[in-house]
Formats: C-alpha cells, sequence, structure tokens
C-alpha cells in the first residue's frame, strides 16, 4: 500500500515550531500566530512527521524541545529567514519596486542623497529607500549585523558580512569662522592647528584617533578640544565658540560660499578620507547593482564639477 505524501516543508509549518519553542506551549503559539489550537497542532504534528523526528515533549505545562528540536531550531530560524527574504524579493520583482534601509553620514546626506532619491524614483523598475542619518563607524556595524541593508560610509573595513566599492576620496579641511580662520587659498599645515581652538569628534571616533596619533608623531599639543559630533551642533557651537573644526569640504558647502565661515586643506599631511558604499551579504545582486550604478553616475557628475574636491578613489 503506497504511503501517504509527506507535507511539504513551508515557512507555515516552520513558524509554528519556533512559535511553540519561544512559547512553551501550543495554546499560546496558536493565539500569537493566530491560528486555533487544533490548527496550530496539525501544523505541528505535520511537520514532525515531514522531518521524521519529534520536535517537542508534551508536559502538564505545556510543551518542552526535544534534543533534535534543540539542534534545528537554528537552522529553522536561518530557513525562515531566507525564505522570508525570498518572499520579499518576489514581491518586489512582482510590483516592480525595491525598497532598501540606507545609511549616510551627514556629508553623504547632503551631497548624494538628494540625487539618489531622485534617480531611484525615476529608474526603471523604481528604487526607494529608508534612511538613517549616522556616523560611519555605526553605519558599517549596522551592515555587517543586517539591521542596514547599505550604508554610504568613510573608510569602512569589510569582513564576511558585508560588500564594499569606494565611490570617491577627499582631504579634509579646517573649516571655521572667517573671525578666526583665514581664507588664504593654500593649504594649512597640520602643525598651525596647534595655534587653533578645535571641535573634533569623539574620542572613539577613527577620524579623531588619528588626528591625536598625528599630533604625538609631529610633537605638538593640540589645543583645549570640544567634543561633538552632529553637524547642526558642530556648527552652532563654531560661530558661537569661534571654534574650527575637521571635516569635508563638502558638509558646510554652503556655509563657505555664503561666507559664514572660511576653509582651508589641512597638509603636510593631508587627511585623505575615502567614501564607500557598504551593502550587507544577500543583498539582492539586482538591488546592488542598481545601487552602484545609480551612485557612480553621481559621483562622476560631482568629481567633473570640482564643487567639493572630490577625486576617484
Amino acid at each position: 500500500m503506497p504511503r501517504p505524501p509527506r507535507a511539504a516543508l513551508s515557512l507555515e509549518l516552520l513558524h509554528v515550531a519556533l512559535a511553540a519553542a519561544q512559547e512553551g506551549s501550543l495554546h499560546r503559539a496558536a493565539s500569537r500566530l493566530d491560528l486555533s489550537q487544533p490548527a496550530a497542532g496539525a501544523r505541528l504534528a505535520a511537520l514532525e512527521a515531514r522531518l521524521g523526528l519529534r520536535l517537542f515533549e508534551r508536559h502538564a505545562r505545556g510543551l518542552r524541545p526535544s534534543a533534535a528540536a534543540n539542534d534545528l531550531l537554528g537552522p529553522i530560524r536561518e530557513a525562515v529567514a531566507a525564505l522570508e527574504r525570498l518572499e520579499r524579493l518576489a514581491r518586489a520583482l512582482g510590483e516592480g519596486e525595491f525598497r532598501v534601509s540606507l545609511g549616510a553620514t551627514p556629508t553623504a546626506t547632503r551631497r548624494l542623497l538628494p540625487d539618489l532619491l531622485l534617480a531611484g524614483a525615476e529608474a526603471a523598475p523604481p528604487l526607494r529607500f529608508d534612511l538613517r542619518q549616522g556616523l560611519s563607524d555605526d553605519l558599517a556595524a549596522e551592515v555587517a549585523d543586517g539591521r542596514l541593508d547599505a550604508a554610504l560610509c568613510y573608510d569602512p573595513e569589510t569582513g564576511p558580512a558585508a560588500g564594499r566599492e569606494w565611490l570617491f576620496a577627499e582631504d579634509l579641511c579646517l573649516v571655521g569662522p572667517a573671525s578666526v580662520l583665514d581664507g588664504a587659498p593654500q593649504p594649512i599645515p597640520f602643525r598651525e592647528l596647534a595655534r587653533l581652538p578645535l571641535l573634533l569628534d569623539a574620542g572613539s571616533r577613527r577620524i579623531r584617533q588619528r588626528i591625536e596619533t598625528l599630533a604625538r608623531e609631529q610633537e605638538i599639543r593640540l589645543p583645549v578640544v570640544m567634543d561633538a559630533e552632529p553637524p547642526g551642533v558642530k556648527r552652532a557651537l563654531a560661530l558661537r565658540q569661534h571654534r574650527c573644526m575637521i571635516v569635508p569640504y563638502g558638509l558646510f558647502f554652503e556655509e563657505i560660499a555664503a561666507g559664514l565661515f572660511a576653509a582651508r586643506r589641512i597638509a603636510d599631511p593631508a587627511l585623505t578620507r575615502r567614501m564607500a558604499l557598504l551593502w550587507r551579504r544577500g543583498l539582492p545582486a539586482a538591488v546592488v547593482e542598481r545601487l552602484r550604478r545609480l551612485l557612480r553616475a553621481i559621483v562622476a557628475r560631482q568629481i567633473a564639477d570640482e564643487a567639493f574636491g572630490w577625486r576617484p578613489a
């Protein structure tokens, strides 16, 4: 006599197993999944039959994962995550639209995101973004652990959890109120920072550590430094406290053009940073390629324009 066909593995069956393991009760698992208890029990039984293993031991207070279930729950979570990503991708392909959670530094937010949002909306099919502004180290960490799909950040390190493409390089500038910093066209030697009041990122940031390392190597003592990170706070403090900042030229381009701030490139040595697109492993290749193509075109125009001092990375 032929054996009845076994139930196919599906998200519905796997979700019941995860909910039962987390809740320790078939009743609570069914309620969480908006199912009747008999329906949840039937799905759990079908999964056990499909795997040929008993996943839960029944006791007076509910369910307890078996030894086999403890070994399988990790792979089940991974399978659920992969199937859910597949469903989201299929839905995006069917709807002709992709959504990407994208982080960006303040400079990238001002200089890249407006053009990227417009280009993504006009692309066929469209590319939409859920945006978050942050600092490079934080954004890179969020891409690595999957909280962000992609990020625009400076000098990110990569590991097995992320892919990377360099977009442009730029030298940092000393930017401050015109009353403090003269607008001489020539670069300012790094040693001269010792005579100016500075606003810098927090000591845990890599660029701050690099500045302090260079100061020690050149045997100079930086003046009393005030920590400030958000650009709006930096701008207000620089004007109110008559302090200078070490920042990308493009971050305060409008203020410099209006004469509110002056700017001089730092030299001997230059402080160079590279902007990169970072993306999480597993982001669909079609999304990555579209994002890379849009950004390459935007950056190429900005490099050709020469307004921000960007150059190929």
